[in-house]
């Protein structure tokens, strides 16, 4: 997990909900620094007790891959009980 004393609120603008998944909730996002727009998956963590060995794994393959048919990998942060 990257920048974990960061609060991604001042890094990134969450904007509309695009979608869901297993895991959480996908919105629309901007990040602040540059303009780009970003994909921000919300996870409840305190909910995903039995799911969280599949994060982990969802992290560790996201974070490994560069390739322009998957979503790039930016980092996690943990705000409360969402990451």
């Amino acid at each position: 997990m990257s920048a974990a004393m960061a609060d991604p609120e001042t890094l990134y603008t969450k904007q509309a909900c695009i979608g869901g998944g297993s895991f959480g909730k996908v919105y629309k996002g901007v990040d602040k620094r540059t303009g780009q727009s970003v994909a921000i998956k919300v996870i409840d963590v305190e909910n995903a007790d039995d799911e969280v060995d599949d994060i982990i794994q969802e992290i560790s393959i996201l974070s490994g891959l560069n390739s322009p048919y998957v979503t790039k990998y930016y980092g996690s942060y943990l705000k409360g009980s969402d990451l």
